[in-house]
């Protein structure tokens, strides 16, 4: 085979093509095959990100969880609910032990993937393989998986809505105990709505540390300064910290979209990751939906079955998903209305379950009854006609 020749090539060394990588290296069955992973520097392991799931069983990357809680709080200005998550636990894997432990385990697996650090330029997809171009080189692919897309199309059409999940974090550390480390703050909303959904969201890792975080559901970004003075704000009025220390920053920008993605792949070339629509279009969660989407791959893989089939699908869960996001769309400070009524009118344990998208009909019912009807009655007969 000649040496820029792969059965699989994977294009671009983020959560997705990690784990990919990674799942591929350990199932016996791709011994054999020459893998190839394509990143464009070797600088994922200096960023600083936090990346969160629920389980009720079998977890994912045990070693490498930072903090696991079993209860929740749900605030905003009339109420405070804390929650027992049981029988799921919430979970928090920071990414510079992620990074460190995949890229590690993949440098031990260098007679059964290569990695290049090269900037991909082109994807060229035929009947056979797919051409991917960089910078440097020309490499073909029988299968080739790509969490890089190279635009932003879904958010330029009006057919799905696109809006954006985009925060600032803060990690701060204090001299006294101000934290209850068993519980955190899933959603706050008592911060000013200011026609947006925004809450606050705090992940104490122990009674003197917590990552406090401001996040937007809305269109468009803001100016650092407002997340910083909201973050600022919070910590002194709701927390009660006045003096701490800011130990490390995070944020980001997340797509909140129902667009299909599942179009671009071909039967040589699949999306993953955000790009391949894997991020949960109403709450922004990639990380868990990742690692249960990839198992189905390694799945097809093996029994030789079609991967466009895979993800060429639109369960009822992405319907829900997409009244949601037309409602924000339009009503983008009815966010806090909509969450409101989740969480005070469900047991915790249905609701993440929903979330999960492991419902049956009958417990989808009771959620949608919990809503409020108008808005969700006037998208879905809008949708309709």
């Amino acid at each position: 085979m000649d040496s820029n020749n792969y059965d699989i090539i994977i294009c671009g060394g983020g959560v997705s093509g990690l784990i990919l990588a990674e799942q591929l290296c350990k199932d016996a069955y791709f011994k054999n095959h020459k893998i190839l992973l394509i990143e464009k520097e070797k600088t994922k392991n200096k960023e600083v990100k936090t990346w969160s799931f629920w389980e009720n069983q079998n977890a994912i990357y045990p070693h490498l969880i930072t903090k696991s809680w079993k209860y929740g709080i749900f605030a905003s200005s009339k109420h405070n609910k804390t929650m027992c998550l049981n029988p799921y636990e919430y979970k928090t894997i920071h990414s510079r032990d992620f990074y460190s432990y995949m890229y590690t385990f993949l440098e031990s697996k260098s007679n059964q993937i290569t990695i290049k650090y090269e900037k991909i330029i082109k994807i060229e997809s035929t009947d056979k393989n797919v051409i991917v171009s960089s910078e440097k080189k020309k490499y073909k692919g029988i299968k080739v998986f790509s969490s890089v897309l190279g635009d932003s199309f879904f958010q330029k059409q009006k057919k799905y809505p696109a809006l954006k999940q985009h925060f600032i974090g803060w990690v701060i550390k204090t001299n006294d105990t101000k934290f209850s480390e068993n519980c955190m703050t899933m959603m706050d909303f008592s911060v000013p709505q200011q026609n947006n959904t925004r809450f606050m969201y705090v992940l104490p890792y122990n009674k003197k540390e917590a990552l406090v975080e401001y996040t937007l559901f809305s269109p468009t970004l803001l100016k650092k300064e407002i997340y910083e003075n909201n973050i600022k704000s919070y910590i002194k009025s709701k927390l009660g910290v006045s003096n701490y220390e800011i130990v490390q920053k995070e944020e980001g920008d997340i797509p909140m979209t129902c667009f299909p993605f599942y179009k671009k792949n071909t039967h040589n070339l699949i999306y993953i990751g955000s790009v391949g629509g894997w991020t949960k279009p109403s709450t922004g969660y990639t990380f868990k939906k990742s690692y249960d989407s990839i198992k189905k791959i390694i799945y097809c893989l093996k029994e030789k079955k079609s991967l466009l089939k895979l993800f060429n699908k639109r369960n009822k869960f992405w319907y829900y998903d997409l009244l949601l996001l037309d409602v924000l769309s339009k009503n983008n400070d009815y966010g806090y209305y909509i969450f409101e009524k989740l969480f005070l009118k469900n047991k915790p344990a249905l609701l993440l379950k929903f979330l999960d998208e492991k419902t049956t009909f009958l417990e989808d019912l009771k959620i949608i009854l919990s809503l409020p009807k108008v808005k969700f009655i006037t998208a879905f007969f809008k949708r309709i006609f």
